[in-house]
């Protein structure tokens, strides 16, 4: 009996180390927007800018993601994305070459934390052609976008990772969790019973 309790305490600080250590020690970010199957029908060419709000409840922006297409790389201009908040007031800038696009690509930009909560995203460029960079978005133009925000402490996500599992449980439907516990119960039940052979042969 004491050999089963061992290994039951076994088997929980292993599930504790997977499902809730492990990934408070290696993810720290988590996808907030993620919208895509826009088409490029943004010309990104000068004089000419786009924007969209995102909003930011986490206070903890750190990356945003667009898609954007060069066609044949060939266009080199300067392009501006900027990061502004409900005032106007440029939070982060980003300026790159035409180079660095695909045809198509999606551009990732990464930055320390934003706090602000309601934010503006502004996109520009200098491209004297109005046919050759564009912008992913719908029919209404909003952008194909992709953004994440940090995760607080470790000990904060520790405590965020357990309670995602709880819900996740709560989630799961009945017959589902009876299995899962029904062949938890079932594995230790045979491994009681090696055990008991075990230490009759010894």
């Amino acid at each position: 009996m004491i050999k089963i309790i061992k290994y039951l305490l076994i088997e929980l600080a292993l599930i504790f180390i997977l499902l809730i250590l492990f990934p408070a020690l290696v993810i720290k970010e988590k996808v907030n927007i993620n919208v895509e199957g826009g088409k490029p029908i943004l010309p990104l060419h000068i004089g000419k800018y786009y924007t969209q709000e995102i909003n930011n409840p986490t206070h903890s922006l750190n990356s945003i993601s667009l898609q954007l297409k060069n066609p044949s790389i060939q266009d080199n201009s300067l392009i501006t994305i900027e990061i502004l908040d409900d005032l106007g007031e440029s939070q982060r800038e980003f300026t790159f070459y035409g180079s660095n696009i695909g045809d198509p690509s999606w551009v990732k930009l990464d930055f320390l934390p934003i706090d602000k909560e309601n934010l503006i995203l502004k996109v520009s460029a200098d491209s004297p052609r109005d046919d050759s960079l564009y912008l992913f978005a719908d029919q209404n133009g909003h952008f194909d976008l992709k953004t994440s925000y940090a995760l607080p402490g470790f000990k904060t996500r520790i405590v965020q990772n357990f309670n995602n599992q709880t819900n996740l449980f709560k989630q799961r439907g009945m017959w589902h969790n009876i299995l899962y516990l029904a062949t938890l119960v079932a594995l230790n039940l045979y491994l009681a019973k090696l055990l008991n052979e075990t230490s009759k042969k010894t």
